[in-house]
């Protein structure tokens, strides 16, 4: 494997590319993720994003207001950990 890159700043976010993944669709697109100042705490809202999904239709998080909802975050295959 090559090197890697990470996001770096305040709550960053960040996913590692390595430099066999970096001529893909979302190594193209850079490394950081999310970057926010504010740190949640347990209890906390989770602030609004948008995202696409596999068929690349665009859902928010504010879709399922009212919802209970689970936020799974799966590290990339290629990445450690």
């Amino acid at each position: 494997m090559g090197g890697r890159a990470q996001a770096t700043g305040p709550g960053a976010v960040g996913v590692a590319c390595y430099d066999d993944a970096r001529h893909t669709p979302f190594g193209e697109r850079g490394n950081p993720v999310v970057s926010t100042e504010k740190t949640l705490n347990v209890g906390d809202s989770a602030p609004d994003f948008t995202l696409k999904t596999i068929g690349l239709k665009e859902i928010s998080l504010h879709d399922y207001k009212g919802k209970n909802v689970v936020l799974l975050f799966y590290p990339l295959d290629w990445t450690p950990g």
